[in-house]
This record gives C-alpha cells, sequence and structure tokens, in this order.
C-alpha cells in the first residue's frame, strides 16, 4: 500500500493509473474530517485480494487533485473507494472502475470492496496460483467453514486444514454464494507447515442440464437481470444462463433495472423455458456449482444504512468552504440513493402488480391458445 497526500506523491499515483500494463488500481479514499484512518480495517484488505492490484490510500484533499484530473464522474469521494481497471475503458466507461459507497458497518464494506477488488482483478486476468517455491500434491478436501468473503476453510480427509480462495472457483462472487461446509473439491494442496493454500479445479458441469432439473416442471425462483430493453428483460438463472421476459405492450424499464434481483416463474413449454415476473414466494435460487448454496438471496434495502452515513457526515467537522460543498453533494448522493432504495421497492410492488402477458411462442394459434390455457392454470393452482 502506497499514501497520497503531497503532490508528489498524486504524482506517482497518477503516473501508475495511466498506465495500461499493470494490475487494477484501487483508490482508497480517508474520509474527511475523521480520524484520518481508512474507511476499514486495511491490513485485512490487502491480505485478501493478494497480489491481485495495486493499493493506494489517499488522504482527503488528494480526492480534490484527482476530480481536477479526471473529473467528478471518474474521481473517488471522501471515504469511498474505487477500482481501475488495467483495460483503459474505463475513462470513456465510468461504470467498468466500479465506486463503491461508505457503509456504516466496516465489516460488510470491507466484503464488498474486496469483492469489487478481485471481480475486477479477475477480468483482468489475475490467478493467483500456490507458490511455486512449495511442492504440491492432490488432495481431496471437504468445505469446513467460510473464513472470509474471499476464503474457506477447508479439510483434507487426513484431517489437514487449509485455506481456498473462492474466486479460483468463480471470480466476483462472495464465498457464502458460492461455497458450503461440506461441500467437495479436487485440486492442489502446498506443503506449508503453516496453514496451506489449496487451489481447487473447478468442477465441470453442464449448465444448462442443470438449469432444466432446477426448474423441473415449473418454479417461482430468483434471477438477477442482465440487460433491459422496452420489451424484452434478459435475466441470469445461473451466471451462465440467461432467460428472458417478453412482453411488447409494457414499458419493462419501469419494472426492472440492470443487475436487479427479481422475483420470476419458469415454465416448461415444449422444450422452451417461457418467463413471466411473479409475485409468489420465490424458491431458493439455483447454486454456481453442483452441491453449493444459492448464488442470488433478495435484496436487502438498505434505508438505515443511509441515514447512519448521514448521521455520521453530520458529525464531520468542515475545515473549508471547499470542503462544505464537496461534502453537501455527498449528503445529496445519499438521499439520491435512499430514494432509488425506495424507487426499488415500488418497482416490485409494480411487477407484482403488472399483469405481463403471454409472449407469443406459436404462430398457431390453437398451440398459442393452449399455452396460454396451461399458464394461467399453473398461475393459480399450487
Amino acid at each position: 500500500m502506497r499514501t497520497v497526500s503531497t503532490k508528489a506523491e498524486f504524482r506517482h499515483f497518477l503516473e501508475q493509473l495511466i498506465q495500461t500494463e499493470r494490475l487494477p488500481v484501487v483508490a482508497v479514499s480517508i474520509p474527511a474530517g475523521g480520524t484520518g484512518t481508512p474507511p476499514f480495517p486495511i491490513e485485512r484488505f490487502e491480505a485478501e485480494i493478494g497480489e491481485g492490484a495495486h493499493v493506494w490510500l489517499l488522504d482527503h484533499e488528494a480526492t480534490f487533485w484527482l476530480t481536477d484530473e479526471l473529473g467528478k464522474r471518474l474521481s473517488v469521494y471522501s471515504g469511498w473507494v474505487r477500482v481501475y481497471p488495467s483495460d483503459p475503458a474505463w475513462r470513456a466507461e465510468e461504470r467498468r472502475a466500479p465506486l463503491l459507497q461508505a457503509r456504516p458497518d466496516p465489516n460488510r464494506w470491507l466484503r464488498a470492496a474486496v469483492e469489487a477488488v478481485l471481480d475486477v482483478a479477475y477480468r483482468d486476468g489475475y490467478r493467483p496460483d500456490v507458490a511455486s517455491t512449495e511442492t504440491t500434491v492432490r488432495e481431496v478436501v471437504t468445505v469446513s467453514g467460510v473464513l472470509t468473503a474471499t476464503q474457506v476453510l477447508v479439510t483434507t480427509r487426513g484431517r489437514r486444514q487449509a485455506a481456498m480462495r473462492t474466486h479460483h472457483l468463480w471470480p466476483g462472487l462472495p464465498a457464502e454464494r458460492l461455497v458450503r461446509p461440506g461441500q467437495e473439491f479436487s485440486g492442489s494442496i502446498g506443503s506449508s507447515a503453516m496453514l496451506a493454500e489449496f487451489v481447487p479445479e473447478v468442477p465441470r458441469q453442464n449448465v444448462a442440464a442443470r438449469v432444466r432439473d432446477f426448474v423441473g416442471d415449473g418454479i417461482v425462483t430468483l434471477a438477477r437481470a442482465t440487460r433491459v430493453c422496452s420489451s424484452r428483460v434478459e435475466l441470469l438463472v445461473h451466471p451462465e444462463y440467461a432467460v428472458s421476459v417478453d412482453d411488447a405492450d409494457v414499458d419493462l424499464p419501469t419494472l426492472v433495472r440492470p443487475d436487479e434481483v427479481v422475483t420470476i416463474e419458469i415454465v416448461p413449454i415444449d422444450g422452451s423455458l417461457v418467463t413471466t415476473f411473479s409475485s409468489d414466494e420465490p424458491a431458493p435460487a439455483m447454486s454456481v456449482l453442483p452441491g453449493g448454496p444459492p448464488w442470488l438471496v433478495r435484496e436487502a434495502s438498505e434505508p438505515e444504512d443511509v441515514a447512519s452515513a448521514a448521521a455520521e457526515d453530520d458529525e464531520r467537522t468542515l475545515t473549508s468552504s471547499e470542503a462544505w460543498l464537496y461534502e453537501e453533494v455527498e449528503r445529496l448522493e445519499q438521499q439520491v440513493r435512499s430514494l432509488e432504495a425506495e424507487n426499488r421497492r415500488l418497482r416490485r410492488l409494480e411487477r407484482e402488480r403488472s399483469r405481463i402477458s403471454i409472449p407469443k411462442v406459436y404462430d398457431d394459434p390453437v398451440a398459442q391458445l393452449r399455452l396460454e390455457l396451461h399458464l394461467a392454470y399453473l398461475s393459480r393452482v399450487k
């Protein structure tokens, strides 16, 4: 980790940031008016991301310098974190450089930051290996429990314990959404006398076949919206399998947003999976890997967190008119996040009230009518 509190240090930071042959750069901003410490335990943060990124700790004034260089949309706010990928496309599309808002709970904040950093790092091609100085052996291990957002404890058949980084299995998802106690993996384990590292092999799977087994005769479950158009929403039932809700009579962007987790009903009809929104209680989502936990859970609104964060802002000591304006912008942005949480709640209610029409699957009107009657029956008979 390197710090940025002077103009000279900022120039070094900027030189690394504009390079393309580099690891992702993580800008961690120290909150204004606080104790001058990072918003979460920085040592734990560095330990969890390993060698996957360069970490820079920016003081409050350095965030202004960064805004002067990159503009507000590509900078980092006071007390927040931003991850800049090695791919320079983030300059034209800021969504590629995820900006993580502050959270009152340091543990949740740390976990969210680690997940975002490792997601970007793995997309950039980072793959940590067991140290080359270690002798490795083949083992089958069982997951004993979750250690952190990205690591789990595993036990060999000889009762030896080791740590496994779950991003070897699937980057961008927290450990608790990938593996569960009792799940088995094959792979290589180092010979370290301390807690060794276990590197798993990704289990082979036929995702399409697993989805069809999961759906069965029909299921109400959770999916993540990946693409939203005026008459179509594509949703991920599994990170590698998409279904869609189609309706030309409804403005679908008013009902769902990209990356939103929604409840859907999937019914197999003549070899196709017909999908509609649902207001019923969903069954647990599908697992990413066979035998794992649901990869999606209901999104929790965060009005209390936002209120707590706003309360913390009110207690900050403002040192200049410029800092006051900066903090006022952050306060307004927190209000926007609170309104967005309310907006998500209202969209969910609207999805439950709206009748999403049955998509046209068949040109034969009799076959289409049979489909509509079938779906109407399934939606009413439990």
